[in-house]
């Protein structure tokens, strides 16, 4: 298993693997939006985000970014790798620390995949009430 990590490293993250039963695969190459499906649950102390991507994909790996406002986004953690599903695709989480977004009401996240060729793409916005 490869570990991720956040650039302050005030958090540790979790990575759980995760079978999924749908078919919702969205990264790719030519800079296709790495993940339209981005599930979001929130627990007691925590949100947990999950989402799956083609078993052909084109990415070296994913930046997890937040905005309070939408507009500015600031990169608060990175998932190096996932893990195949049954059906060939990948699947991968990250988790935050309800603490990081103590104060908020919302909070908006998306996610840059890192393509190996060195372009980026971006995920849709996903909004969190909080």
């Amino acid at each position: 298993m490869k570990q991720f990590f956040t650039p302050n490293f005030k958090t540790v993250l979790v990575l759980v693997v995760l079978t999924f039963n749908t078919a919702i695969s969205f990264a790719g190459t030519n800079n296709e939006n790495p993940a339209n499906g981005i599930q979001v649950t929130k627990t007691a102390n925590s949100l947990n985000f999950k989402w799956v991507t083609a078993p052909t994909a084109n990415f070296n790996y994913y930046e997890v970014e937040r905005s309070a406002d939408n507009v500015t986004f600031k990169t608060v953690g990175m998932v190096l790798d996932g893990f195949d599903t049954v059906e060939g695709q990948k699947s991968f989480m990250f988790k935050e620390s309800n603490t990081a977004v103590k104060g908020m009401k919302v909070a908006y996240y998306r996610l840059k995949q890192m393509n190996t060729d060195g372009t980026a793409s971006y995920s849709e916005v996903v909004k969190v009430a909080l």
